[in-house]
């Protein structure tokens, strides 16, 4: 959603995700600039908004050898940690 001040109204955002499967976790970043998305297809989305197109953009950042089922970020919005059912801990680097 994005505020809209003059009209004093929140309006729907648009998230093109381009996931094959269906997003099973998702979490904000501390900065509150990014989030990221844990996919079925076992791969992790970061997306970010871009205020030309005024829509948010994925990025994909790492494969599992599993669906991603949990995503949690580092107080820094650095790094990334995810969680999949085959026991497997990833930490990605995803500074800006």
């Amino acid at each position: 959603w994005d505020y809209d001040d003059g009209a004093k109204v929140w309006r729907p955002a648009f998230v093109e995700l381009a996931a094959p499967r269906a997003a099973l976790c998702v979490s904000w970043a501390p900065n509150g600039l990014r989030f990221a998305v844990g996919l079925a297809s076992r791969d992790v989305a970061i997306c970010y908004y871009r205020s030309e197109c005024r829509c948010w953009v994925a990025m994909k950042v790492g494969r599992s050898k599993a669906s991603v089922m949990s995503v949690a970020w580092h107080r820094t919005s650095n790094f990334l940690a995810t969680g999949s059912p085959d026991g497997r801990c990833m930490v990605y680097d995803v500074g800006e």
